[in-house]
Protein backbone atom coordinates (compact mmCIF):
# COMPACT_ATOMS: atom_id res chain seq x y z
CA UNK A 1 0.00 0.00 0.00
CA UNK A 2 1.23 3.41 -0.77
CA UNK A 3 2.68 5.46 2.44
CA UNK A 4 4.73 8.30 1.62
CA UNK A 5 8.18 8.13 2.56
CA UNK A 6 9.16 10.53 5.24
CA UNK A 7 12.29 10.68 4.66
CA UNK A 8 11.78 12.56 1.36
CA UNK A 9 13.12 16.32 1.78
CA UNK A 10 10.49 17.43 0.28
CA UNK A 11 8.51 16.10 3.15
CA UNK A 12 10.62 17.58 5.76
CA UNK A 13 10.62 21.19 4.06
CA UNK A 14 8.34 23.99 3.80
CA UNK A 15 8.00 23.12 0.33
CA UNK A 16 5.77 20.10 -0.69
CA UNK A 17 6.17 18.77 -4.02
CA UNK A 18 2.65 17.68 -5.02
CA UNK A 19 4.02 15.34 -7.70
CA UNK A 20 4.39 11.49 -6.18
CA UNK A 21 7.75 10.02 -7.71
CA UNK A 22 8.43 7.67 -10.40
CA UNK A 23 8.47 4.88 -7.87
CA UNK A 24 5.36 6.10 -6.04
CA UNK A 25 3.10 6.45 -9.36
CA UNK A 26 4.07 2.93 -9.95
CA UNK A 27 3.69 1.59 -6.38
CA UNK A 28 0.12 3.39 -6.45
CA UNK A 29 -0.82 2.33 -9.89
CA UNK A 30 -0.22 -1.52 -8.57
CA UNK A 31 -2.23 -0.84 -5.81
CA UNK A 32 -5.03 -0.14 -7.84
CA UNK A 33 -4.76 -2.97 -9.98
CA UNK A 34 -4.59 -5.31 -7.59
CA UNK A 35 -7.56 -3.64 -5.61
CA UNK A 36 -9.07 -4.19 -8.97
CA UNK A 37 -8.02 -7.59 -8.81
CA UNK A 38 -6.02 -7.38 -11.80
CA UNK A 39 -4.04 -10.83 -12.20
CA UNK A 40 -2.38 -9.55 -16.02
CA UNK A 41 -2.04 -5.74 -17.69
CA UNK A 42 -0.74 -5.07 -21.12
CA UNK A 43 0.78 -1.01 -21.09
CA UNK A 44 0.97 1.07 -24.22
CA UNK A 45 3.80 3.57 -23.48
CA UNK A 46 5.69 5.99 -25.25
CA UNK A 47 9.48 7.26 -24.35
CA UNK A 48 7.82 10.72 -24.56
CA UNK A 49 5.57 10.32 -22.21
CA UNK A 50 5.85 12.03 -18.55
CA UNK A 51 4.47 8.77 -17.57
CA UNK A 52 7.90 7.08 -19.03
CA UNK A 53 9.76 7.50 -15.93
CA UNK A 54 6.85 5.56 -13.74
CA UNK A 55 6.66 3.44 -16.69
CA UNK A 56 10.31 2.17 -16.02
CA UNK A 57 9.80 1.93 -12.09
CA UNK A 58 6.51 0.13 -12.92
CA UNK A 59 8.81 -2.68 -14.91
CA UNK A 60 11.01 -2.85 -11.74
CA UNK A 61 8.40 -3.19 -9.35
CA UNK A 62 6.02 -5.87 -11.12
CA UNK A 63 9.13 -8.41 -10.02
CA UNK A 64 7.78 -8.49 -6.63
CA UNK A 65 3.96 -8.24 -7.73
CA UNK A 66 2.03 -11.01 -8.31
CA UNK A 67 1.23 -9.37 -11.46
CA UNK A 68 2.14 -10.63 -15.38
CA UNK A 69 2.53 -7.46 -17.85
CA UNK A 70 3.24 -6.65 -21.47
CA UNK A 71 4.27 -3.92 -22.94
CA UNK A 72 4.35 -2.24 -26.12
CA UNK A 73 5.78 1.17 -27.07
CA UNK A 74 3.99 3.42 -29.77
CA UNK A 75 5.04 6.12 -31.69
CA UNK A 76 4.75 9.47 -29.79
CA UNK A 77 2.47 11.50 -32.46
CA UNK A 78 0.84 10.46 -35.56
CA UNK A 79 2.64 12.14 -37.98
CA UNK A 80 3.41 9.89 -40.57
CA UNK A 81 1.74 6.80 -42.42
CA UNK A 82 4.07 4.54 -40.38
CA UNK A 83 3.25 5.74 -36.98
CA UNK A 84 -0.16 5.26 -37.65
CA UNK A 85 0.86 1.74 -39.02
CA UNK A 86 2.93 0.98 -35.85
CA UNK A 87 -0.07 2.00 -33.80
CA UNK A 88 -2.61 0.20 -35.95
CA UNK A 89 -0.02 -2.86 -34.80
CA UNK A 90 0.23 -2.46 -31.93
CA UNK A 91 -3.50 -2.06 -30.93
CA UNK A 92 -4.28 -5.13 -33.05
CA UNK A 93 -2.09 -6.81 -30.99
CA UNK A 94 -3.31 -5.96 -27.76
CA UNK A 95 -6.78 -6.81 -29.30
CA UNK A 96 -6.15 -10.23 -30.16
CA UNK A 97 -3.77 -11.22 -27.22
CA UNK A 98 -6.76 -11.35 -25.30
CA UNK A 99 -6.15 -9.18 -22.52
CA UNK A 100 -8.72 -7.35 -20.74
CA UNK A 101 -6.67 -5.10 -18.93
CA UNK A 102 -4.91 -2.28 -20.51
CA UNK A 103 -3.06 0.67 -19.22
CA UNK A 104 -2.46 3.78 -21.22
CA UNK A 105 1.06 5.95 -20.14
CA UNK A 106 1.03 7.88 -22.86
CA UNK A 107 0.46 11.72 -23.52
CA UNK A 108 -3.39 12.90 -23.23
CA UNK A 109 -3.21 13.50 -27.13
CA UNK A 110 -2.16 10.00 -28.39
CA UNK A 111 -4.85 8.40 -25.33
CA UNK A 112 -7.54 10.67 -27.53
CA UNK A 113 -6.31 9.16 -31.04
CA UNK A 114 -5.95 5.44 -29.33
CA UNK A 115 -9.61 6.04 -28.30
CA UNK A 116 -10.55 7.06 -31.18
CA UNK A 117 -9.21 3.87 -32.94
CA UNK A 118 -10.60 1.65 -30.45
CA UNK A 119 -14.26 3.17 -31.06
CA UNK A 120 -14.56 3.51 -34.34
Amino acid sequence: MYQPDLDTPALRSRVLDMFPSPEQLATMLFDVMEALGWRETYVVYNKQSEFYSSFKALLNEAGSRRLSMWAKEVPVAMVTKKDDDVLNAVLYDVSTAGRENVVLMTSDELVGVILDKIVT
